[in-house]
């Protein structure tokens, strides 16, 4: 039996350290590794795979996911976790 989900979370809260001084200026899903930051290959790909709804927590420069929910508008949810900082 199949289970086929159109739901997808990524956990983007993080406050990026292992990037040292770059964590502070931009998120860990924003880094390039080609073309597009890496959460915007992970949308692409979600979509692609049929995933309708795509739910992003934020928190670490969160203010830079705003722009990603208004490209996508009706596929991502922002959802912002006030508490990343201390929650992990």
């Amino acid at each position: 039996m199949c289970i086929r989900t159109d739901t997808a979370v990524i956990l983007a809260a993080g406050m990026g350290t292992r990037l040292n001084k770059r964590g502070t200026w931009y998120p860990k899903g924003f880094v390039r590794l080609g073309g597009l930051p890496m959460i915007e290959e992970m949308v692409i790909l979600l979509a692609e795979a049929g995933i309708d709804r795509i739910i992003v927590v934020t928190g670490h420069l969160a203010h830079f996911y705003d722009s990603l929910g208004e490209a996508y508008p009706g596929l991502i949810e922002i959802v912002r976790n006030p508490r990343y900082a201390e929650s992990g």
